[in-house]
């Protein structure tokens, strides 16, 4: 995949995606997902073309993680524009560390590659991949992007450690928590379990909170989107919903994302697959 020309593994990461699109893999799944979102604000016509632009996107993902860790800084520097960067730059200077509220968007885990090979320190908090070989294949790239990783199991120490020595934390906000880890916020008008440790993590070391993705414009050309530090909205006698509304603000700043971008998030998982009790479930069998 190295050896091709940028030109070429556009193409054929695009290529790819779209043979997967039109092969309708995923389609029940995203098409119930693309339901509960739009309605009937979108023809069926127009969620198909954002069911296929993101299968599309991914593809370039696919291709891109075979490719992009292994550029030099410069490239990083030079191809990846960050109109945001003085302001994050700022955030660093207050050395209280920040948390970068991240997702199934755009490029998704090289999003960090843009602060890592330019020298910032960043780690990002996931779960490990169901496949031993594809799980090797993540984390050798964002070892290659200079980005560390930390299991989201039994990581507060070393997430509190990284916010207070100054390091950017990416908290991976739009995946399905167990019930048992998760909490409920309104994720487009449904119940979606989320992780409330990106508004405890802010709550206890006060590092400001950011919302952001990386989108490929061209065959060589990104661009990093980061939203302004999202406000802490405090509950003093009530720290419990404290974290409720947190988690919910940063759902919403990452759902107005989504909205701008559609076509760049990942609508073939299930983000509402884990439903409060008597809820029904909204998925096709």
């Amino acid at each position: 995949m190295r050896a091709l020309t940028w030109e070429q593994a556009y193409f054929l990461g695009g290529a790819i995606g779209a043979a997967l699109a039109a092969l309708g893999v995923r389609w029940p799944v995203a098409r119930t997902n693309l339901e509960i979102v739009f309605g009937n604000r979108l023809t069926l016509v127009e969620k198909r073309r954002i069911f296929k632009a993101a299968w599309v996107n991914f593809g370039r993902v696919a291709i891109n993680h075979l490719r992009l860790p292994y550029m030099p800084p410069e490239f990083w520097s030079s191809h990846v524009r960050f109109p945001d960067e003085g302001n994050l730059r700022a955030l660093f200077d207050r050395r209280r560390g920040i948390i970068i509220a991240c997702g199934h968007m755009g490029m998704m885990d090289l999003a960090g590659g843009r602060l890592g090979k330019c020298g910032y320190p960043v780690a990002v908090v996931a779960k490990p991949m169901r496949s031993p070989s594809i799980d090797h294949l993540v984390l050798s790239a964002r070892e290659a992007l200079y980005m560390s990783t930390i299991p989201h199991r039994d990581s507060a120490r070393r997430i509190l450690k990284g916010l207070r020595s100054g390091e950017a934390i990416f908290f991976i906000i739009d995946q399905n928590m167990k019930r048992s880890q998760g909490i409920f916020v309104d994720w487009f008008g449904q119940p979606a379990s989320v992780s409330p440790a990106a508004a405890v993590f802010a709550r206890q070391t006060k590092a400001p909170v950011v919302a952001g993705y990386l989108e490929q414009t061209g065959p060589k050309q990104f661009i990093l989107h980061m939203s302004a530090p999202l406000p802490w909205i405090s509950i003093a006698d009530d720290p419990d919903t404290e974290l409720v509304v947190n988690s919910q603000n940063q759902a919403n700043a990452y759902q107005k994302l989504i909205l701008a971008k559609p076509e760049l998030w990942f609508w073939i998982h299930r983000r509402w697959k884990i439903q409060p009790k008597g809820k029904k479930w909204p998925y096709p069998n």
